[in-house]
């Protein structure tokens, strides 16, 4: 583990600025008494909105903040890390620095632009502020900050906010619907292939029913071919 910043920034690639992503489903992940837009992304990476989680924790944006953050030359800082007393243990964490290296930007469907929290390393931001609060460093309103970071961090485990955001976002039945089209595609010719993904659910629940198949939209175990005596033909 390395634990001296200047060291952690100097071994490190330069910052990597990455293409705007875009939202394909979007909703509301609730953890205990706190709610979080979010959202899963064109690439599958699922995200907190940044400001968002700014809000709900109570750290409030101001001019003070975004100069530290553009004095962080070596490691572009999001707004609710930006603090010079969080900067050690942020840098104690080097897959939460490896995450930092590489912010994400998307668009959402309101067509806005902004920052997102990788869902994965949620836990580590929130055991940022537990560590700099054990150490007795915080000033009094970054204390309540604290406080609602082992309320979150209470409330999630690693697959927990995987299997959260998905259900606030309706993406598990995107992810239904990709498993048919590997059903499909047993069916369809080649050169028609590209036209099954722009097939919805509906059309997929309608072809178990007239088949007489079982269809959950909750489940991606799913079979290209029945035996003779559930569909009556080989």
């Amino acid at each position: 583990m390395v634990h001296d910043m200047a060291e952690v920034i100097a071994a490190a690639p330069a910052p990597r600025k990455g293409p705007i992503r875009h939202s394909i489903d979007e909703g509301t992940a609730k953890f205990g008494d706190m709610e979080f837009r979010c959202a899963v992304l064109d690439d599958e990476t699922r995200v907190i909105s940044g400001s968002e989680f700014m809000r709900v924790m109570g750290i409030y944006r101001s001019g003070a903040l975004s100069t530290r953050r553009s004095e962080d030359e070596g490691l572009p800082l999001p707004l609710h890390l930006a603090f010079k007393n969080l900067r050690p243990y942020i840098m104690q964490d080097v897959e939460l620095v490896e995450s930092l290296r590489t912010p994400i930007r998307y668009r959402d469907q309101g067509g806005s632009v902004g920052e997102g929290i990788h869902a994965e390393v949620l836990r580590r931001i929130c055991n940022v502020w537990l560590r700099a609060q054990a150490d007795g460093v915080l000033g009094p309103s970054q204390e309540k900050i604290a406080d609602r970071a082992k309320l979150l961090l209470d409330a999630l485990a690693d697959v927990a906010i995987i299997a959260i955001i998905d259900e606030a976002t309706g993406y598990q039945k995107r992810r239904a619907q990709n498993a048919l089209q590997i059903i499909l595609a047993s069916y369809i010719a080649p050169e028609l292939m590209p036209w099954q993904k722009r097939f919805p659910n509906s059309y997929y629940e309608q072809i178990y029913k007239v088949m007489g198949w079982k269809y959950d939209a909750s489940s991606t175990a799913r079979t290209a071919y029945q035996p003779v005596d559930e569909v009556g033909f080989r």
